[in-house]
Protein backbone atom coordinates (compact mmCIF):
# COMPACT_ATOMS: atom_id res chain seq x y z
CA UNK A 1 0.00 0.00 0.00
CA UNK A 2 1.47 3.54 -0.55
CA UNK A 3 0.95 4.45 3.30
CA UNK A 4 3.04 6.92 5.14
CA UNK A 5 4.00 3.31 7.24
CA UNK A 6 5.91 2.31 4.00
CA UNK A 7 8.14 4.82 3.38
CA UNK A 8 8.15 5.49 -0.02
CA UNK A 9 9.47 9.08 0.88
CA UNK A 10 12.31 7.74 2.06
CA UNK A 11 13.22 5.59 -1.54
CA UNK A 12 12.24 8.44 -3.74
CA UNK A 13 15.01 10.71 -1.87
CA UNK A 14 17.19 7.31 -2.30
CA UNK A 15 16.52 7.70 -5.66
CA UNK A 16 17.88 10.61 -6.27
CA UNK A 17 21.08 10.71 -4.62
CA UNK A 18 21.81 7.59 -6.56
CA UNK A 19 21.07 9.52 -9.64
CA UNK A 20 22.17 7.46 -13.03
CA UNK A 21 23.37 4.38 -10.74
CA UNK A 22 19.36 3.42 -11.21
CA UNK A 23 17.61 2.98 -14.19
CA UNK A 24 14.06 3.14 -12.52
CA UNK A 25 12.33 2.07 -9.43
CA UNK A 26 8.76 0.77 -9.52
CA UNK A 27 6.42 1.02 -6.56
CA UNK A 28 3.46 -1.46 -6.50
CA UNK A 29 0.18 -0.63 -4.56
CA UNK A 30 -2.42 2.14 -3.88
CA UNK A 31 -2.90 4.09 -1.39
CA UNK A 32 -3.17 7.78 0.20
CA UNK A 33 0.18 8.93 -0.78
CA UNK A 34 0.50 8.30 -4.35
CA UNK A 35 0.44 11.93 -4.98
CA UNK A 36 2.78 12.48 -2.23
CA UNK A 37 5.10 10.44 -3.99
CA UNK A 38 4.44 11.80 -7.47
CA UNK A 39 4.71 15.16 -5.97
CA UNK A 40 8.56 14.65 -4.52
CA UNK A 41 9.87 12.77 -7.77
CA UNK A 42 8.74 16.16 -9.55
CA UNK A 43 10.47 17.84 -7.24
CA UNK A 44 13.52 15.95 -6.74
CA UNK A 45 14.01 15.26 -10.64
CA UNK A 46 13.27 11.65 -10.82
CA UNK A 47 10.13 11.60 -11.49
CA UNK A 48 11.21 9.85 -15.02
CA UNK A 49 12.37 6.71 -13.24
CA UNK A 50 9.46 5.93 -10.71
CA UNK A 51 7.12 3.57 -12.22
CA UNK A 52 3.68 3.41 -10.39
CA UNK A 53 1.49 0.77 -11.99
CA UNK A 54 -0.79 0.70 -8.96
CA UNK A 55 -2.54 -2.42 -8.19
CA UNK A 56 -1.18 -5.23 -9.16
CA UNK A 57 -2.15 -8.62 -8.34
CA UNK A 58 0.61 -10.67 -10.16
CA UNK A 59 3.38 -9.06 -8.23
CA UNK A 60 6.16 -11.77 -9.24
CA UNK A 61 6.44 -10.59 -12.91
CA UNK A 62 7.71 -7.44 -11.84
CA UNK A 63 9.58 -9.02 -9.07
CA UNK A 64 11.87 -11.08 -11.31
CA UNK A 65 12.58 -8.24 -13.43
CA UNK A 66 13.95 -6.34 -10.65
CA UNK A 67 18.04 -6.13 -9.54
CA UNK A 68 17.81 -4.94 -6.12
CA UNK A 69 14.38 -4.87 -3.45
CA UNK A 70 13.76 -2.12 -1.26
CA UNK A 71 12.15 -1.57 1.96
CA UNK A 72 11.83 1.50 3.54
CA UNK A 73 8.82 1.05 5.90
CA UNK A 74 8.73 3.32 8.94
CA UNK A 75 7.44 0.52 10.82
CA UNK A 76 5.95 -3.10 10.30
CA UNK A 77 3.96 -5.82 11.84
CA UNK A 78 4.89 -8.74 9.75
CA UNK A 79 7.23 -8.25 6.53
CA UNK A 80 5.19 -10.14 4.24
CA UNK A 81 6.70 -8.45 1.09
CA UNK A 82 10.10 -9.20 2.28
CA UNK A 83 9.13 -12.81 2.44
CA UNK A 84 7.78 -12.21 -1.42
CA UNK A 85 10.64 -10.68 -2.96
CA UNK A 86 13.08 -13.32 -1.45
CA UNK A 87 10.71 -15.97 -2.57
CA UNK A 88 11.35 -14.73 -6.25
CA UNK A 89 15.33 -14.63 -5.30
CA UNK A 90 15.27 -11.02 -5.11
CA UNK A 91 18.31 -9.60 -3.13
CA UNK A 92 17.09 -6.80 -0.46
CA UNK A 93 17.82 -3.56 0.91
CA UNK A 94 15.06 -2.41 3.98
CA UNK A 95 14.84 -0.62 7.29
CA UNK A 96 15.78 -2.29 10.43
CA UNK A 97 12.59 -2.10 12.18
CA UNK A 98 10.75 -4.48 13.94
CA UNK A 99 8.80 -6.87 11.56
CA UNK A 100 11.31 -7.04 8.83
CA UNK A 101 14.16 -7.63 11.45
CA UNK A 102 12.71 -10.53 12.46
CA UNK A 103 11.85 -11.93 8.84
CA UNK A 104 15.16 -11.21 7.03
CA UNK A 105 17.65 -11.69 10.13
CA UNK A 106 20.64 -13.81 9.16
CA UNK A 107 19.62 -13.87 5.39
CA UNK A 108 22.69 -13.01 3.50
CA UNK A 109 20.62 -11.72 0.60
CA UNK A 110 19.84 -9.01 2.80
CA UNK A 111 21.06 -5.59 4.19
CA UNK A 112 19.21 -3.77 7.10
CA UNK A 113 19.45 -0.13 7.21
CA UNK A 114 18.39 2.49 9.96
CA UNK A 115 15.29 3.53 8.98
CA UNK A 116 14.22 7.32 7.56
CA UNK A 117 17.95 7.82 6.67
CA UNK A 118 18.13 7.83 2.43
CA UNK A 119 21.92 8.27 2.18
CA UNK A 120 22.81 5.51 4.19
CA UNK A 121 20.44 3.07 2.13
CA UNK A 122 21.63 4.80 -1.01
CA UNK A 123 24.83 4.01 -0.09
CA UNK A 124 24.04 0.75 1.52
CA UNK A 125 22.76 -0.06 -2.14
CA UNK A 126 25.92 0.49 -3.84
CA UNK A 127 28.09 -1.69 -1.58
CA UNK A 128 25.34 -4.55 -1.45
CA UNK A 129 25.51 -3.93 -5.97
CA UNK A 130 29.64 -4.30 -5.28
CA UNK A 131 28.76 -7.57 -3.06
CA UNK A 132 26.22 -9.23 -5.02
CA UNK A 133 28.75 -8.81 -7.94
CA UNK A 134 31.25 -10.45 -6.28
CA UNK A 135 29.45 -13.26 -4.93
CA UNK A 136 27.16 -13.69 -7.89
CA UNK A 137 23.63 -13.04 -8.27
CA UNK A 138 22.84 -16.96 -8.56
CA UNK A 139 24.51 -18.05 -5.19
CA UNK A 140 22.44 -14.76 -3.57
CA UNK A 141 19.33 -15.57 -5.45
CA UNK A 142 19.77 -18.95 -3.87
CA UNK A 143 20.37 -17.53 -0.44
CA UNK A 144 16.97 -15.94 -0.79
CA UNK A 145 14.65 -18.35 -2.09
CA UNK A 146 15.95 -20.43 0.72
CA UNK A 147 15.19 -18.00 3.49
CA UNK A 148 11.84 -17.10 2.41
CA UNK A 149 10.53 -21.21 2.71
CA UNK A 150 10.95 -20.50 6.42
CA UNK A 151 7.62 -18.38 5.86
CA UNK A 152 5.71 -21.35 4.03
CA UNK A 153 2.09 -21.93 5.25
CA UNK A 154 3.16 -25.17 6.71
CA UNK A 155 5.86 -23.25 8.96
CA UNK A 156 3.80 -20.55 9.80
CA UNK A 157 0.91 -22.40 11.05
CA UNK A 158 3.19 -24.88 13.05
CA UNK A 159 4.63 -21.64 14.48
CA UNK A 160 1.42 -20.21 15.71
CA UNK A 161 0.16 -23.30 16.89
CA UNK A 162 2.75 -24.37 19.15
CA UNK A 163 3.12 -20.35 20.35
CA UNK A 164 -0.41 -20.87 21.59
CA UNK A 165 0.36 -24.44 23.08
CA UNK A 166 3.07 -22.78 25.06
CA UNK A 167 1.25 -20.12 26.24
CA UNK A 168 -1.82 -22.41 27.56
CA UNK A 169 0.76 -24.35 29.47
CA UNK A 170 2.16 -21.43 30.85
Amino acid sequence: SLSEQKGFDISIETIAKLKNNVKSYTILGEGDQKKNIIKLANKLKVKNKIILPGYVSNIETYLTKADIGMIPSKWEGFGLAAVEMLSTGLPLVCSNVSGLREVVKKCNSVKLVSPNDPQKFADTILDFTKYINAVGIKQISKEARKHSKKFNIDFMINKFANLYINSLKE
